[in-house]
């Protein structure tokens, strides 16, 4: 099984591509549009974890603490914490006793009534 040598192709000028004839022509490139919004109503889920509370509706409200020096916190006698690091504290709409307490000093108690998206600040310094 003799294979004469194929003749010597003519070298092609450096600017001209050549194509072979089983290569095919490479495809334009399109770009896609966004596909249109739909039109049947969809029923609104609740928003994931981790999208931001500001961005969902409010279903809590903030109780804002600034305490001077410090206290600990009690709301409806259960223990959240020390303010100062604690800050803000998220609660469902109704009505809460919270005290502050400091061992050197008289407690403070406040009753405040929370409602969805609302923010009360509570401002209390020791003396």
């Amino acid at each position: 099984t003799y294979q004469p040598p194929e003749p010597e192709r003519p070298a092609l000028p450096p600017t001209t591509v050549e194509r072979l004839p089983s290569a095919p022509a490479p495809a334009p490139v399109v770009e896609a549009e966004p596909a249109p919004p739909p039109t049947a109503k969809v029923a609104k889920k609740s928003p994931p974890p981790h999208v931001r509370e500001d961005t969902a509706p409010a279903t809590t409200g903030t109780v804002r603490l600034s305490i001077v020096p410090w206290g600990e916190i009690l709301i409806d006698g259960n223990k959240y914490g020390v303010a100062p690091p604690l800050r803000d504290i998220a609660l469902k709409p109704g009505i809460y006793r919270i005290e502050i307490r400091n061992q050197e000093f008289a407690s403070y108690l406040q009753v405040v009534k929370i409602k969805a998206g609302e923010e009360i600040r509570i401002r209390h310094r020791f003396r």
